[in-house]
């Protein structure tokens, strides 16, 4: 049976393609420390839920919601084997939390944020996102672009692509862009997006929060955890305290 699209991919879809996208084009001349592609997605970012308890270590403390796992991140617990586990998918929303609290107003922009997806298409170094597409690049492939998909939708808040039709066995690719903001703190407006990778008729399914950055310097979007950022922001911060 082919799989089907989740609540949550149905919500995303319907939520991003609202009117609030000139919001996301005028973002150069928005005050805003952040701006939420549509505020559905800030409100469902902030609603509590009941989430899985995963255990870690057999010496780590299970986490089982959005400040356990931020205080695993912060005392240095090494996820490991946890975030390829698909009920790790479901914390998805503390991560988008997390990094969003640490956002600030960008400076200046080198996305075309009437087009973001078209941009991730075009730009993404893949070298620097994990997915099912890894063990499958030739050493030629750099981009997105270098593939050869079944079908593809881009629009100014999403990237969508399908190796295969519909029915046959392959994979299923989704970007999401959830908010805009200078989460690097270098000045450069970043996209705050996850990541979806299905398999269309197997078990799976992977979510990845990802900070999307475009430095003036490089000719590559590169793709930053939200794990790997909040280990080195959350470090920081306790650096500076101590």
């Amino acid at each position: 049976m082919p799989k089907q699209i989740s609540s949550f991919q149905l919500l995303l879809v319907f939520s991003l393609s609202s009117v609030f996208v000139p919001i996301l084009a005028n973002f150069a001349h928005s005050s805003q420390t952040i701006v939420w592609a549509n505020p559905t997605i800030k409100e469902l970012i902030y609603k509590e839920n009941c989430l899985p308890s995963l255990k870690i270590a057999p010496n780590e403390k299970p986490i089982h919601n959005c400040n356990s796992l931020v205080r695993a991140i912060n005392s240095g617990v090494d996820l490991g084997e946890t975030k390829e586990r698909k009920e790790f998918n479901s914390y998805w929303k503390c991560l988008v939390r997390a990094v969003a609290e640490r956002g600030i107003a960008a400076e200046r922009s080198r996305f075309d944020l009437s087009k973001a997806g078209t941009q991730i298409f075009q730009r993404l170094d893949l070298a620097s996102v994990r997915s099912s597409l890894a063990p499958r690049r030739p050493s030629t492939h750099y981009y997105l672009r270098d593939f050869i998909f079944a079908s593809k939708q881009m629009n100014a808040t999403s990237l969508t692509l399908d190796t295969a039709p519909p029915g046959e066995d392959g994979f299923y690719y989704n970007f999401e862009i959830l908010a805009t903001g200078d989460f690097l703190r270098d000045g450069m407006l970043d996209l705050l997006v996850t990541f979806t990778d299905d398999a269309t008729l197997g078990t799976y399914h992977s979510v990845q929060v990802l900070i999307l950055s475009w430095p003036y310097d490089k000719e590559s979007i590169t793709a930053v955890e939200a794990i790997q950022f909040l280990q080195l922001e959350l470090n920081y911060d306790e650096t500076k305290r101590n």
